[in-house]
Order: structure tokens, then C-alpha cells, then sequence
């Protein structure tokens, strides 16, 4: 299915969130909205509204590293630090499944969501309106991919070629 599947990759973004005087946005790296309009501060401000606390003036500092409009789910690793550093900074009254759905529902779909929670390789659906999920555990993964092979290229594009087989990972027999 689609949006059912999705991965932890090694491409990290951080996030750093503090209460401040005033509201204050600063982003590096892959440019984003630098204003109220910023996936990162719009999940901060989710995690207020679901734990029925009032908002307070916030400074928060992005380093964007995920690129963005790629598949690469910059999208749900932004509303997932911005709700995680919120709980954080409030104690973390809510749980990693409660950040999951509600990061989720925030999203839309749940596939880039749950690895960007819980890491590994996870498989999501929606059930009876509530999101579920089941990490997958390997000690050793071989994919092949006969077909086709893709690359991220500067822009928005994905490009496919012929004959990709993936080398084997972990130890060999």
C-alpha cells in the first residue's frame, strides 16, 4: 500500500526550543519559513494544544540537514521535533504513542511519522481512526531491487535506472 512503510535514514535535523520573551524563528541549512508558518514551530504549538496548555512565547533554533520536497520525510521529522522538544520543555507529559498520533494526524499519514519517533524500519495503517504500527527487527537485510535505481538530484525529481541490486548488509553466510 502506499504511505504504509517508511525507514529511519541517517540524515538528522535538530531543534532546539526554549521560552523566551518573544516568539523568534531561526533556521539553518535547508531553507524553511522562518515565520509562524514553520512545520517546527506549528508542531510545538500542536503539542500545547493537545495537552490543553497556553502557548508561551517560544525561541526556537532549527539546523534543517533532511532535504526538503525529496520523499524524505522533512516534513514529519519537522512536526515531530517541534512536538517532542514542546513535551520536553513541559516535562514530557505525553507519551511516545500519544507523539505519534498526534504527530500523525498532524502529518496525515503515519509513514515517515513513526520512524522519525521510534526509528527502524515500521509499518503503519489507520484503524477505526487510530494510527498502529509494527517496528521490524533484522539482523541481516538484503533487498533487491532488479529494475530500478533512484537518486535524489538537486531537483525535484526522482531518476530511475536499469539493474540496481542492493549489496547485502550484516554478516555474510
Amino acid at each position: 500500500g502506499f504511505d504504509c512503510m517508511g525507514v529511519a535514514l541517517g540524515i538528522y535535523s535538530s531543534v532546539s526550543l526554549k521560552r523566551s520573551n518573544t516568539t523568534s524563528i531561526h533556521v539553518r541549512g535547508q531553507d524553511a519559513p522562518r515565520n509562524k508558518n514553520n512545520l517546527v514551530y506549528r508542531g510545538a504549538i500542536a503539542f500545547y494544544e493537545r495537552a490543553g496548555k497556553s502557548v508561551p512565547s517560544l525561541e526556537l533554533r532549527c539546523l534543517n540537514r533532511i532535504p526538503l520536497s525529496r520523499g524524505l520525510g522533512s516534513s514529519a521529522a519537522a512536526i515531530v521535533g517541534g512536538f517532542t522538544a514542546a513535551n520536553a520543555l513541559e516535562g514530557s507529559p505525553l507519551s511516545s504513542e500519544e507523539v505519534f498520533s498526534a504527530c500523525a494526524k498532524m502529518e496525515g499519514h503515519p509513514d515517515n511519522v513513526a520512524p522519525a519517533i521510534f526509528g527502524g524500519f515500521q509499518l503503519v495503517a489507520q484503524d477505526k481512526g487510530a494510527f498502529v504500527r509494527a517496528k521490524f527487527k533484522a539482523k541481516r537485510l538484503q533487498v533487491q531491487v532488479p529494475l530500478l535505481r533512484f537518486a535524489v538530484v538537486a531537483v525535484e525529481t526522482v531518476v530511475f535506472q536499469e539493474g540496481l541490486q542492493f549489496p547485502r548488509l550484516g554478516p555474510k553466510g
